[in-house]
């Protein structure tokens, strides 16, 4: 139950990263955010969340 609330928050607070614009995604700098505890790049969020469940992926896939 604690990792579903924790991928859940995830979900609630980027999920405009993945409607963000492909050119505007920053591929480069990295930044702390405090849901993953760590410094990280825009893409690798993108790259966790997808990864939490494939019928987002395949939608995502799409999308873009």
């Amino acid at each position: 139950m604690n990792k579903n609330k924790k991928n859940y928050n995830k979900l609630k607070k980027y999920w405009k990263l993945l409607l963000k614009d492909t050119s505007k995604i920053d591929f480069i700098k990295y930044k702390y955010h405090r849901c993953f505890k760590d410094r990280i790049r825009e893409v690798d969020i993108i790259n966790y969340l997808l990864h939490l469940d494939p019928e987002l992926k395949a939608s995502y896939g799409v999308h873009k």
